[in-house]
């Protein structure tokens, strides 16, 4: 798999410019700042797993835009998420949407 390396999207009304780290494999959004960054430290060894952190960070924010992530009292950094189906049908086609820039053909 090959991926265009986007320097911005726009999910719903937010812009986010796209943070390429190639000293990491992680990620991290960022609503307030407008940015995600995005580790490709693997992505010519393993394309998949930067494939899965993109959409992993992609996916939170559309959740978090959407009020389904909560923060988890008990545990810090491990988020709760809570939605119904029409939620979760909205999700998977604002994902789609975006998620489908980023692949190339």
């Amino acid at each position: 798999m090959k991926l265009k390396f986007l320097k911005e999207i726009t999910i719903l009304s937010c812009r986010f410019g796209i943070i390429w780290d190639k000293q990491n494999d992680g990620g991290a959004f960022s609503i307030s700042e407008g940015s995600i960054i995005i580790g490709i430290k693997c992505y010519k060894k393993d394309p998949g797993y930067t494939f899965n952190v993109l959409m992993h960070e992609i996916s939170e924010a559309i959740h978090t835009m959407m009020g389904n992530r909560f923060d988890n009292g008990r545990i810090s950094e491990d988020y709760l998420f809570n939605f119904g189906h029409q939620s979760f049908e909205t999700h998977n086609e604002l994902l789609a949407q975006t998620i489908i820039k980023f692949i190339a053909s």
